[in-house]
């Protein structure tokens, strides 16, 4: 009776793993598209406007982008990159092969 319920017990697991598994390569592909965009607002900012004195804002949403908080630090980048007169660059959309 233990060996069959450890069995449904592993089944169970391994069809709720595999229902899942699209929703997790959506979700990576969408955060490695959004850390490449990020790491680019983060290069046209330090190319273009590096010689300046950073703000505590820029500080931050370039420390957030290296350190994977892309979510906080993209708004702050396009911000910045906006108000300094740059047109940012397009955004992907999905996963590239």
């Amino acid at each position: 009776m233990q060996y069959h319920r450890t069995i449904t017990i592993g089944a169970l697991a391994v069809a709720l793993g595999a229902l899942s598994a699209p929703a997790f390569s959506q979700n990576t592909a969408t955060t490695m598209n959004d850390v490449a965009y990020c790491n680019q607002l983060s290069g046209i900012y330090n190319r273009f406007l590096g010689d300046s004195t950073p703000s505590m804002s820029t500080i931050a949403a370039e420390t957030d982008c290296t350190n994977g908080h892309v979510a906080e630090a993209i708004p702050q980048l396009e911000k910045l990159l906006l108000a300094k007169g740059y047109k940012l660059p397009e955004k992907a959309v999905g996963h590239q092969q």
